[in-house]
């Protein structure tokens, strides 16, 4: 019985451990934001290779610096845009996303915007190339850095940061936002 209870307990440390350690690697910035550059001008492109450990879902989410601190973050527009992300795997086929406009997401020493639409990606080795089809930079004279990120439910983001710090691991999303 003794022998049964310590065979119990250690495979239940085993699983914490491997799940905590799963965790841990889920969020881990080059897994979680594995590729960044920046929207580029009118009638540019840029191109960069990138990989991704874990297979999910992404979306795409614009870095811009602040433009005033004054204003609610409920109060900030839709920007509009039209850049053309495709994403290529190791030679096949590239799949295209059209990028129409970005919804404010959040707020920190930047503010934080999201695209659609999602995109699903297993792992491999990837290149991104957003091309702005435009007349005009979509975050005009501010810029912005373009960040294909790990999309994670809200509900869910909340849950692992009560599971972190209940563990006493302080995690803070790449971006700034902390949940």
């Amino acid at each position: 019985m003794a022998r049964t209870l310590r065979l119990a307990a250690l495979l239940v440390l085993m699983a914490s451990s491997l799940s905590f350690a799963a965790a841990l690697y889920l969020s881990s910035s080059w897994n979680w934001a594995p590729v960044q550059l920046p929207i580029p001008g009118p009638g540019l492109s840029v191109v960069e290779a990138f990989d991704i450990t874990t297979s999910g879902t992404f979306q795409f989410e614009a870095s811009v610096p602040t433009a005033s601190a004054n204003m609610a973050m409920e109060d900030l527009p839709i920007v509009s845009s039209d850049l053309e992300a495709s994403i290529q795997r190791n030679g096949a086929t590239p799949r295209t996303y059209s990028i129409k406009r970005f919804r404010v997401g959040g707020r920190g020493s930047t503010d934080l915007y999201d695209a659609e639409p999602q995109v699903v990606l297993q792992s491999g080795s990837y290149t991104l190339r957003v091309q702005n089809k435009g007349a005009s930079q979509p975050f005009g004279d501010r810029g912005a850095l373009l960040t294909l990120t790990r999309f994670v439910h809200p509900t869910e983001f909340y849950l692992q940061g009560v599971l972190f710090r209940g563990l006493g691991h302080e995690r803070e999303h790449p971006g700034g936002r902390t949940p």
